[in-house]
């Protein structure tokens, strides 16, 4: 329907209505006004009399409101049908039959109604908005937030390869910046790491954007990250602790991001730690970061060779290496590379039986359901670059 066809039939109905209205006014022997002050009389709320004139005298101009309509079919003791019907006269008029029938409208409840529901609306949406609130407290994105305050700074960043035969060595570590600075309302982070390779003599560097959550339920900083040039995501996560307004000096964090192609098209989940810090380490003393960057666990697993080498280092080493041969429960542990054990077992075992196999072997080996990165390893870490002079600026 067009808003054309839609105004003509207004303007019909409008004029139907008040040709009813002005027989029905016949009908009782009284004027619009009288009719006006009548309803007034009874109901709370009406149309002025200025209002029912126009509508009278102008019907294709000014619609009759229906709440008005309404309380003229009970002031007439009539039917709605009959105010919009196109055959009233007073010879077939006819008034309802008094059968204890309700009142067609009753706008002082209509009003308590409308007043209750809006209050209860308005209840409804203040509990929405503490929700809110209460949620967003929980999830802190302002970095004007004080809570931000001593985070937003440049990290020096280290962490391995998630190439298996580019981690060997010390000299395999990767180093980057991570950057979390304020951009309007959110935290903006940027991560810049140093893949070590050179194009046109010129460093190639891989950068990952995005933004840092604080939760306070948790006490953690979440980076949410990604690269639209290679299409990838990478998650970090590091604790969040806020003692006074200095900026924080390091941090390890956990990162959960997407192994390097390498020499293969395929890419895997991958996860490590990454050591967040505030000063620029050594390459010197990297080699004293580099075993709390592994997935260590509370036990330590070491083969004999390796504490012999340990105690080697000096007298106070040896003795105590001493002491952990003599003092502590010995077992033998036999490392195995599943490509080699499959390549055995190949010998005696089908290959659906194999992998039985090595699922029984799994259940029988060493290893933990989950790691963990604890306030002991970042104490560690601080504690071991402060005695080498670092972050004395911020003490």
């Amino acid at each position: 329907m067009g808003r054309d066809e839609l105004k003509k039939i207004n303007s019909e109905l409008n004029e139907r209505i008040v040709k009813n209205i002005k027989t029905l006014l016949e009908i009782k022997g009284i004027s619009y006004y009288q009719l006006q002050k009548k309803i007034e009389k009874e109901e709370v709320y009406t149309i002025s009399p200025a209002h029912l004139n126009k509508v009278l005298n102008h019907p294709t101009e000014n619609s009759m409101p229906l709440a008005y309509l309404m309380q003229c079919c009970d002031f007439f003791d009539v039917t709605l049908d009959t105010m919009v019907t196109a055959s009233l006269t007073a010879e077939n008029y006819f008034q309802k039959s008094n059968d204890g029938t309700q009142k067609l409208i009753d706008t002082v409840a209509l009003i308590k109604d409308y007043d209750k529901k809006l209050h209860n609306a308005e209840n409804l949406s203040s509990q929405e908005k503490d929700k809110e609130r209460s949620q967003s407290s929980l999830f802190i994105e302002d970095p004007n937030n004080n809570l931000f305050s001593s985070f937003l700074q440049t990290y020096f960043c280290y962490f391995y390869p998630t190439v298996s035969n580019e981690n060997k060595t010390i000299d395999s570590i990767l180093s980057g910046t991570l950057t979390l600075e304020p951009d309007m309302d959110r935290c903006k982070v940027t991560l810049k790491i140093d893949t070590k390779k050179e194009k046109n003599n010129n460093k190639i560097y891989k950068t990952y954007e995005g933004t840092a959550v604080i939760s306070s339920a948790v006490n953690n900083i979440h980076c949410t990250l990604k690269s639209e040039e290679i299409g990838e995501f990478c998650y970090i996560i590091f604790r969040h602790f806020h003692l006074n307004f200095a900026l924080q000096d390091c941090h390890i964090a956990a990162v959960l991001s997407t192994s390097s192609a390498g020499n293969s098209k395929e890419r895997y989940p991958t996860l490590l730690r990454m050591f967040l810090s505030r000063e620029e380490i050594s390459q010197e003393d990297l080699k004293l970061l580099a075993p709390h960057l592994w997935l260590n666990y509370s036990q330590i697993t070491i083969s004999e060779k390796g504490l012999l080498d340990l105690a080697s280092i000096s007298d106070e080493y040896d003795k105590i290496v001493r002491d952990l041969f003599s003092k502590t429960e010995s077992d033998f542990m036999y490392l195995f590379k599943e490509r080699d054990v499959i390549s055995l077992a190949k010998n005696y075992l089908e290959n659906e039986e194999i992998v039985r196999f090595i699922t029984e072997l799994r259940l029988q080996s060493y290893a933990y359901h989950y790691n963990k990165v604890s306030d002991t390893v970042e104490t560690t870490v601080r504690n071991l670059l402060i005695s080498l002079g670092y972050y004395k600026n911020n003490m």
